[in-house]
């Protein structure tokens, strides 16, 4: 025979009755004393391992039903201390102070089938003062046949009578853990039932212990009814709206900078923070993915991380030194500076020279290109011929023509110092240039002399003693100038 070893299966009535005999014995002994009371495991007499958890699942659903009842200190055991007999009982309960025994145990017939048999103890008796069996029934049905047993014993022992609730707990979400707690007190983890609960009034809660602390799947304040079953309906969830918040922001976060080398330690950080969630998922075991997930998550992260170190390194190899850059950008800046200080003072000094040059240029063409000056040196040219006027007029030409041939060559070195390229290309324009400049200088001497002597040569024409005496001055002047 195949028995299913789920909590649910024991939600013994039988245990009801053993309970109604423990509010049975402090009324019976009149005690208005908080009582000590011991729960022995239930004894597993089948003779087969396979019912060791249907022992458990009854003691368990005993200590639930237990836990309504007022006026009681229980204290539950994990192993007997000692033998069921009265003389070991009397004994490890005088020494233990334990004023009340509880023990039970299932028994197995050749039918296959099983009895459920709980009994009390009294240390003040120094006797076992209830004991009730059930009859031999399907595992199943045990829990039906216990009933009356409850009401019996409740009739013959105190003539009073408490009601007890069933309550039943039905989870419509993800498969999880949670805790119940009725009236401020935790009575229990993932429960299916409660075979009685005391009757009236009840706070009850039923919460879980999740990744961003508790959360409450059901908290409301209800009245129980004997005889009556209440239903729990609470839904576990996959992640909370909170939950969900704060999954989706760390991945977010951890997307956007997924390709970002300098931000490896923040991304460090928030996979820590991601993995850390899903640490302990026993409050939903379909939580398992998104652990899973992280796992890969961080395995993907480190290989990420090292193609950015891998590439910023390959960076790093060709990137120049912004502080030597920076030296070289300074010095740079001043060798511009200098050099257009040095290309100002250039400019200016050829302004300079230019306008020289304009201005004995035009003073050479105001002098010679006036009509009535012209026509007099005719004039007086004609009165001089024998005074060596043509002498003068001469040297007069030659320098002109001297002055406009500097001048013309001197424009030239100038456009060509201005379009020098190199140091050593203005230099030598600029050698240039002094030599016209000079030649400048004396040609305009040379026909300055001219525009002198002339005028005086010319005034002699009329009066042939002045002619004579500025022919010879002017041959004392080309005397003193030189050979022709």
């Amino acid at each position: 025979m195949v028995i299913s070893m789920k909590k649910s299966i024991i939600r013994p009535r039988i245990l009801l009755s053993c309970l109604t005999l423990l509010i049975a014995l402090p009324l019976y002994s009149q005690d208005a004393a908080k009582k000590a009371l011991a729960v022995f495991p239930f004894a597993n007499n089948t003779g087969s391992d396979a019912y060791g958890a249907a022992c458990d699942a009854a003691a368990n659903s005993l200590v639930l039903t237990l836990k309504s009842l007022e006026g009681y200190d229980v204290q539950v055991l994990g192993a007997d201390p000692v033998e069921r007999s009265e003389e070991a009982l009397a004994s490890w309960a005088e020494n233990a102070k334990v004023d009340i025994v509880l023990y039970g145990g299932l028994s197995l017939n050749a039918d296959g089938k099983v009895q459920a048999s709980l009994s009390a103890f009294d240390r003040q008796k120094a006797a076992t003062i209830v004991t009730k069996k059930s009859d031999y029934v399907k595992l199943m049905d045990i829990f039906h046949t216990s009933d009356d047993l409850v009401v019996a014993v409740l009739a013959d022992m105190t003539g009073k009578h408490i009601g007890f609730a069933r309550l039943e707990f039905h989870n419509s979400g993800q498969p999880g853990s949670y805790e119940v707690a009725i009236d401020g007190a935790v009575v229990g983890k993932n429960l299916d039932a409660i075979a009685g609960w005391r009757e009236g009034k009840h706070e009850l809660v039923v919460r879980q212990k999740r990744m961003l602390g508790e959360y409450e799947l059901y908290k409301q304040t209800v009245t129980l009814v004997e005889g009556k079953t209440f239903e729990v309906d609470f839904s576990v969830p996959l992640l909370t709206e909170a939950e969900k918040v704060k999954v989706e922001g760390l991945e977010s976060a951890i997307r956007s900078r997924w390709d970002k080398g300098e931000a490896a330690a923040e991304v460090d950080s928030l996979i820590a923070q991601y993995t850390d969630l899903f640490k302990d998922v026993d409050y939903c075991p379909a939580l398992s993915a998104y652990r899973d997930k992280a796992a890969k998550l961080a395995m993907d992260w480190a290989a990420q991380k090292q193609k950015l170190s891998d590439r910023a390194q390959e960076q790093g190899e060709v990137k120049p030194d912004l502080s030597k850059l920076a030296a070289a950008v300074a010095q740079l800046d001043a060798g511009l500076k200098a050099e257009a200080n040095a290309a100002n003072d250039r400019d200016r000094s050829i302004a300079e020279t230019r306008a020289v040059l304009d201005a004995l240029s035009q003073n050479l063409r105001d002098g010679f290109t006036s009509e009535e000056n012209k026509a007099k040196a005719d004039l007086r040219l004609r009165g001089a011929l024998d005074t060596g006027g043509w002498i003068s007029f001469a040297a007069c030409i030659i320098g002109v023509a001297g002055a406009g041939a500097a001048y013309y060559f001197g424009n030239q070195a100038f456009n060509t110092y201005q379009a020098a390229t190199t140091n050593a290309a203005a230099d030598s324009a600029r050698s240039s240039l002094q030599l016209c400049m000079a030649g400048l200088y004396a040609g305009a001497g040379v026909g300055g002399l001219g525009l002198v002597f002339t005028p005086i040569l010319f005034s002699v024409g009329p009066n042939k003693a002045e002619a004579l005496a500025e022919k010879a001055e002017s041959e004392t002047m080309l005397k003193a100038l030189g050979p022709e």
